[in-house]
């Protein structure tokens, strides 16, 4: 039997706007953020034809402007669907969680996408008109079948840039960084032992 398997990662890029319902963590100032040389730029990793197995990185250059500042990620709106049906694929039991099978890393993180989304994820500092590359890397297991041919999945990336050393800004999601296991958990209440 011959195999073909191909799936669809998008990923948006936004910039974190302290406007509207966000108001700025305490003591901290938002800063002008670059990335590769843009401010809000579209779409910065696109890939089109992702086979199990397959690795891509992404390289990103980030550049604050005049002031020294701490770098966060926040992955979120992830979304998978099943796309374009194949006639592969309808022979396979209906599934569409491509997110499941997606790792990704940044820095020395790494775990499955959907333990790394809706937190803010710290980068690291930089030098006020420095430039700092990170990479992205998505990793596609090589264990899926034709069920994920023609799949899309599409998430937002957000970076922010803060001054200071307070803490990391709020998603509102209820997750945050867990920075002993290294990805986002669900934020313990007062009541949790």
């Amino acid at each position: 039997m011959s195999q073909f398997y191909s799936a669809f990662l998008s990923v948006w890029l936004a910039f974190w706007n302290w406007g509207g319902n966000h108001p700025p963590p305490p003591s901290n100032h938002t800063l002008d953020l670059l990335i590769n040389g843009q401010n809000d730029p579209v779409a910065v990793v696109n890939i089109t034809d992702a086979k199990p197995g397959d690795d891509w990185n992404i390289d990103k250059d980030l550049f604050v402007k005049n002031k020294d500042a701490k770098i966060y990620l926040h992955l979120k709106d992830l979304v998978a669907t099943d796309g374009a049906q194949t006639e592969p694929e309808l022979q396979e039991p209906s599934q569409s969680d491509l997110h499941n099978h997606i790792t990704y890393s940044v820095l020395n993180y790494s775990n499955s996408l959907p333990d790394m989304v809706s937190c803010w994820i710290p980068l690291d500092k930089i030098k006020k008109n420095q430039h700092l590359t990170i990479t992205q890397g998505f990793h596609f297991d090589k264990d899926v079948t034709n069920w994920a041919q023609g799949d899309v999945l599409t998430f937002t990336e957000e970076f922010t840039a803060v001054e200071g050393t307070g803490p990391a800004p709020d998603t509102g999601s209820g997750r945050v960084w867990d920075k002993k296991i290294k990805k986002c958990v669900d934020k313990k209440s007062d009541h949790d032992d």
